[in-house]
C-alpha cells in the first residue's frame, strides 16, 4: 500500500550549532510565540498550545548531546526577552518560565536519547512510545515542577487547573510540532523525487480535510470525536509526514475555532481549554502510533524490495566482474607463458609419490635437446655432477619440513651446454600431512652468473692495480664514501680495508681536516680536472702530495675520486736544504759587488734589503718609504722618474742623492 507522500527515509546529518542556525532557531522561537498568541486570541499572554516545545524539543533531537547546553542557552536568553518583552512581566517570572521551559525539554529530551539515540526518527512504535514518555509525560512533568518550585519560593500562586493546563499545553505542543519537523527533515533530501502527480493529489486530500473540520468546529455539537475517523484515514493513507502534517492542521482549527467561540468547546473556561489541550495531546500520540503501525510493514517491505533491487545490481556487478576476471586471467596467462619464454623460467611439477614431473612449458631450453627415442634421463642426472649431492640434500631438507627453499645450481644440457639457474620450491602437503608436491618456478641465471664473475675479476683486477702502487691509494663515491682502498691505505689507518669501505674522512680525521680534505673533493669534481695538494701532516713532521683525480660517470658527470698519497717529507727537507744554499750563495755574490739592493712595495716601501743603501743598520731601513732616504732636492725628479717606469713598465734608472741616518748626504 503506498501512501500519498510517500518518499524515501534517509538519515540526516546531526543538526551543527553554528550562527546561521541559532539565528533561524531563535527567530522561529518567537514567531511560534505570536502565532500561538493569534491563534488564542490571547496577545501578551499565554498560548493555548505551547509550540515552541515542540521546536525546542525537535532541535534537540536532531542534534548531538555535546552541543544541548549551547541550545539551552539560547532557548534560556530568548525566553527571557519574550516574557519581559513580550508579555510585559517582571524578570523574576521571565527567568522562572525560562528555567522551567529549559529543564523540561532538556530532560526529555535526555530520556529518549537513553532510550532511543541521537539522532531521533520516528519510524516504529517503539520510537512512537519513547517520543511520548518522554515529551509528553516527562518533560512537561519537569517543566511544571520547576515552574511550581520557582513559583513558589517567589511568592506567585497558582490553581491546580492551572498547572495541569500548562502542562498539558506545554505536551500538546511538543506531541504535534515536534514529529512535523523531525518528519520534514528526515524526507527533506527526497522531496524532488515527489511527482507532481502526488502533490496535486497531497493537496487535493488536505483541502478536503480542511473543509471537513471546518464545518466540524463550526458546529455547536460535540462533534470534535467525528475527526478521529479523519485522523484515521490520515495515518492509513498519508504515513508518517502526512500524519504528523494532519495534526498540525487539526490543532489549527481546533485552538482558533476554539478562541472564536465556535465548536463544542467554544466556552471560554479553563475546563474547556484542558479538554482542547488533553484532546490535542491524546489525539497525537495515537495518530504516530496508529501511523507506525500501519506504516512500519510498508518502510519493510520497501527496505526489503531495495535490499532485493541492491542484491541484483550487487549480483550482475559481481558476474560482470567474474567475467572480466577471466578474461585478464586468461590474459595474464598468456602474457605470464609469454614473459617466462622471455625471461627462459619454467615451472617444474614433481609429484613425489610417483615420482613424475611436469613442465609447465617446452623444456628443451633447460634440457637441451630431445635424445633418441625422445625420453630425458630423470632430471636430478641432468644436475651438475659437483652441485647434485647439495641439489639433492637441499630438495630432500625441503620434503622433511614442508618449507620450500631457493637453490642456486648447474644442470647439463644433453648438448652438453651448461646452465646456471636459480629454483624457488614451494611444498603442499597431502591428506596425511606429507609433503605430496613440490612446486619450483626455476630460471636461467647464466648471464647473471657470467656477469658476476666478471664483476669479481673486475673487482680483483682493481684490487691488483691499487695493490701495485706503491703509494697509499683510494677511490671514493660523489658523497666521499671509501669504495676501495690499496693495502698502502690500510696500513696508513691500520684499519682493513673491510672497515674502510663505506666510511667518509669525518669518521678517521678530525673535523678540521675533514672539512679540508672534502673542501679538496669538491673543488676536483667541481673543476673536472686532476690536482695536486702539498701539505704538512697533523705529526708536523711529515709532509704529503695528494693527488685527485675526478671519475666520470656515463653522463659525463663526476661520480667519485681517485687519489693517492705519497710522503714527500725527504724531498722537501732537500729542496729546503737547496733554497737556503741558493739564497747564501746569492747573499755572498751581492755582498762582494759594490752595488746596493732592495725592494718597494705597492706603497714605495723598502719591504726587503739585501744591502744597505746607506750603510745604516738594515732593521732602521725596513718599512721606511724611499724618499726619505733621498736628498729633498732630488725626491720630485726620483719620484716622477719612478712614476714613468712604473706606467711605461721600463727599467728605472735615475741619479740622486742619498741621506743616511744622520741625514748626510
Amino acid at each position: 500500500m503506498s501512501t500519498v507522500l510517500e518518499v524515501a527515509i534517509t538519515q540526516p546529518r546531526p543538526l551543527a550549532f553554528r550562527l546561521p542556525a541559532v539565528a533561524i532557531f531563535a527567530l522561529g522561537y518567537v514567531g511560534l510565540v505570536l502565532f500561538g498568541q493569534w491563534l488564542s486570541l490571547n496577545p501578551g499572554h499565554s498560548s493555548t498550545v505551547v509550540l515552541t516545545s515542540g521546536l525546542y524539543m525537535a532541535v534537540l533531537l536532531s542534534s548531538e548531546s555535546k552541543t544541548w547546553l549551547k541550545w539551552a542557552a539560547t532557548v534560556f536568553v530568548t525566553e527571557c526577552l519574550i516574557v519581559t518583552g513580550l508579555f510585559n512581566e517582571s524578570a523574576v517570572e521571565a527567568l522562572s518560565d525560562a528555567a522551567s521551559h529549559t529543564a523540561g525539554a532538556y530532560a526529555g529530551a535526555h530520556l529518549i536519547r537513553l532510550w532511543h539515540g541521537l539522532p531521533f526518527q520516528i519510524n516504529t512504535l517503539r520510537d512512537v512510545v519513547v517520543f511520548s514518555v518522554g515529551t509528553a509525560l516527562l518533560g512537561p512533568a519537569v517543566s511544571m515542577g520547576v515552574h511550581f518550585l520557582l513559583a513558589s519560593a517567589t511568592g506567585h500562586h497558582f490553581s491546580g487547573l492551572d498547572w495541569l493546563s500548562y502542562w498539558t499545553g506545554d505536551a500538546a505542543g511538543a506531541v504535534v510540532l515536534a514529529p512535523l519537523l523531525l518528519a520534514l527533515r528526515q524526507h527533506a533530501s527526497a522531496w524532488r523525487n515527489v511527482t507532481l502527480l502526488k502533490w496535486m493529489e497531497a493537496a487535493t486530500l488536505y483541502s478536503a480535510l480542511a473543509m471537513v473540520l471546518h464545518i466540524l468546529f463550526t458546529l455547536k455539537l460535540p462533534t470534535m470525536y467525528l475527526a478521529l475517523p479523519l485522523v484515521l484515514w490520515a495515518a492509513v493513507r498519508l504515513g508518517m509526514l502526512g500524519t504528523t502534517l494532519f495534526m498540525f492542521l487539526l490543532m489549527l482549527f481546533m485552538v482558533r475555532y476554539n478562541a472564536l467561540g465556535l465548536g463544542p468547546y467554544g466556552v471560554l473556561t479553563m475546563g474547556r481549554l484542558l479538554m482542547v489541550q488533553s484532546f490535542l495531546v491524546v489525539t497525537g500520540v495515537s495518530a504516530l502510533c496508529l501511523s507506525a503501525i500501519i506504516v512500519q510493514p510498508q518502510q519493510a517491505q520497501l527496505a526489503l524490495r531495495r535490499a532485493l533491487d541492491e542484491l541484483e545490481h550487487r549480483v550482475a556487478q559481481r558476474t560482470a566482474s567474474l567475467a572480466e576476471s577471466e578474461r585478464r586471467l586468461r590474459e595474464s596467462n598468456a602474457q605470464f607463458a609469454v614473459a617466462r619464454t622471455a625471461a627462459r623460467m619454467i615451472i617444474i611439477e614433481w609429484h613425489i609419490p610417483t615420482d613424475t614431473v611436469k613442465f609447465s612449458d617446452d623444456p628443451s631450453w633447460l634440457r637441451g635437446p630431445p635424445p633418441p627415442g625422445g625420453k630425458y634421463p630423470l632430471f636430478k642426472y641432468q644436475v651438475h655432477p659437483e652441485d647434485r649431492a647439495r641439489f639433492l640434500e637441499t630438495r630432500q631438507l625441503a620434503i622433511d619440513t614442508l618449507q620450500g627453499r631457493t637453490l642456486d645450481y648447474r644442470v647439463v644440457r644433453t648438448d652438453g651446454i651448461v646452465l646456471w639457474v636459480q629454483s624457488h620450491q614451494t611444498l603442499f602437503a597431502g591428506p596425511d600431512g606429507k609433503a605430496e608436491r613440490l612446486v619450483s618456478s626455476t630460471q636461467d641465471i647464466s648471464a647473471r652468473k657470467q656477469i658476476e664473475a666478471s664483476m669479481r675479476e673486475s673487482e680483483q683486477r682493481l684490487r691488483a692495480l691499487l695493490d701495485g702502487i706503491p703509494d697509499r691509494a683510494w677511490l671514493k663515491d660523489a658523497d666521499g664514501h671509501f669504495i676501495a682502498v690499496n693495502r698502502a691505505q690500510e696500513q696508513g689507518y691500520d684499519l682493513p680495508a673491510a672497515k674502510l669501505i663505506g666510511k667518509t674522512i669525518f669518521d678517521l680525521r678530525s673535523l678540521e681536516d675533514a672539512k679540508r680534505v672534502t673542501a679538496e673533493d669538491r673543488m676536483v669534481m667541481g673543476n673536472g680536472t686532476a690536482m695536486t695538494f702539498e701539505r704538512r701532516q697533523v705529526d708536523g713532521d711529515t709532509w704529503a702530495e695528494i693527488t685527485k683525480v675526478p671519475i666520470f660517470g656515463a653522463d659525463g658527470k663526476p661520480v667519485g675520486i681517485a687519489g693517492t698519497w705519497r710522503d714527500i717529507t725527504v724531498r722537501k727537507a732537500a729542496e729546503q736544504r737547496a733554497l737556503l744554499e741558493s739564497e747564501q750563495r746569492y747573499r755572498t755574490l751581492v755582498n762582494a759587488t759594490s752595488q746596493a739592493i732592495w725592494v718597494l712595495d705597492a706603497g714605495g716601501r723598502l719591504s726587503a734589503i739585501i744591502k744597505s743603501i746607506s750603510g745604516d743598520n738594515l732593521d732602521y731601513l725596513k718599512a721606511r718609504n724611499w724618499l726619505d732616504l733621498v736628498h729633498t732636492d732630488d725626491r720630485e725628479g726620483a719620484a716622477a722618474a719612478m712614476q714613468t717606469a712604473i706606467r711605461t713598465k721600463s727599467a728605472y734608472e735615475h741619479e740622486h742623492r742619498i741621506l743616511d741616518r744622520e741625514g748626510r748626504t
